[in-house]
């Protein structure tokens, strides 16, 4: 959801929550991301012909092999519109503690960075290319992690469903990449692979299409830092 400020400054909030029964490495039961949930809020100043600069904050939880979570993410981004393309990119801080306080064996103390591209079709459909890269600690000993992500969807619009009327629904594919080096033993590293099929509806307010809701509506995301995070116990 997207509030006008001003002539062209505006708040965004957004919201998600994911649940992942077994979406882990299914030969090991204990591999799982119970689920992650994200809230947060960009101030933005746009130009709906050129551009959009802005700064965002989020917090989230979630929990990985029964060890709960929480984290938040702080950073800058900004948007350039040529056409019917849209470049996104962003990057920031981002930290977790287990609901103890301590950090547990969850990413924390790590910057990262992620792009995004957007090509619409049609001003109800688009096909949207990533990649994101996080690096901080993980486990009290601080412990090197690193995080990569990709990934591929497609949006369109379904026209007047029975009850639900025009509804936006997308399918994707999600990749990611973490590996962890022991602080004290570089060559003492464990990785771990992810890939994900995305099927779901999403709902934006600002806009009669998916195009002009980018340029002048909530058209901003958050990147799934909560899924970065919760990697941490999987590879330690």
């Amino acid at each position: 959801m997207s509030l006008p400020l001003g002539s062209n400054l505006s708040v965004q909030m957004d919201a998600s929550i994911e649940y992942a029964e077994g979406a882990f490495d299914a030969s090991d039961n204990s591999n799982l991301l119970g689920y992650g949930s994200q809230l947060g809020l960009h101030l933005t100043y746009r130009d709906p012909a050129s551009f959009a600069l802005g700064g965002f904050g989020a917090f989230g939880g979630g929990s990985t092999e029964g060890e709960p979570f929480d984290g938040f993410i702080v950073g800058g981004e900004a948007q350039i519109y040529v056409d019917d393309i849209t470049l996104y990119a962003q990057a920031g801080f981002l930290d977790s503690t287990d609901r103890s306080g301590s950090p547990g064996n969850a990413l924390h103390d790590a910057v990262f960075v992620r792009g995004v591209g957007r090509w619409y079709m049609t001003p109800g459909s688009r096909l949207q290319g990533e990649f994101g890269y996080a690096s901080g600690n993980q486990d009290s000993d601080n412990d090197d992690m690193d995080v990569v992500a990709w990934g591929v969807r497609y949006d369109t619009v379904v026209p007047a469903l029975p009850i639900l009327g025009d509804t936006h629904v997308f399918v994707g594919y999600r990749g990611n990449w973490t590996e962890v080096t022991d602080s004290t033993s570089a060559t003492e590293r464990s990785e771990y692979v992810d890939h994900t099929i995305m099927v779901g509806s999403r709902m934006s307010f600002g806009g009669s299409s998916m195009l002009e809701t980018e340029r002048v509506g909530a058209g901003l995301d958050l990147p799934d830092f909560t899924r970065w995070i919760g990697f941490g116990p999987i590879v330690d």
